[in-house]
């Protein structure tokens, strides 16, 4: 039997760059630190640090850790994402989407399930700014600048 659209089909997905190509199998870790607000019933408002790790391809796997305040008290919010990378090989600005859980420790003890669209500068690079916006907790924002370590 010939598959006559398998490599038409094959060509098409490297041009829309929807198959991981040699720039962008990048691995490693990141590090970085952010503000983030989330505006709901109550808002928070703080700023932590965020540990990534790149196993290659298009995913990024992430942990962040922030602390703040609800209404003057202090609160803590600490999430745990997946996330994929359009571009991840790219020298200029990257987009990405994710998904995970969050939670929310303080005047308010919450679980939150997470959803986010970011933006960062240089994800091929080795270090850039990001911006991030979502659900999670309410409307989540954050704003922030990461190390990359990167290998390919």
């Amino acid at each position: 039997m010939t598959l006559r659209w398998a490599k038409p089909a094959a060509s098409l997905l490297l041009a829309l760059g929807l198959v991981p190509g040699s720039m962008q199998a990048q691995k490693g870790f990141e590090g970085g630190v952010h503000a983030i607000a989330t505006f709901a019933d109550f808002d928070f408002a703080g700023g932590g640090v965020h540990l990534g790790f790149r196993p290659g391809g298009r995913t990024r796997f992430s942990l962040s850790a922030s602390a703040g305040g609800i209404d003057g008290a202090f609160a803590a919010r600490g999430e745990g994402t997946a996330q994929f990378m359009l571009n991840p090989g790219s020298r200029k600005a990257g987009f990405y989407a994710g998904g995970g859980i969050a939670g929310l420790a303080g005047p308010v003890d919450e679980a939150y399930v997470l959803l986010l669209l970011g933006v960062e500068a240089s994800p091929g690079g080795g270090s850039g700014w990001v911006l991030e916006t979502g659900i999670g907790g309410g409307v989540r924002v954050l704003l922030g600048y990461r190390w990359r370590r990167l290998r390919r």
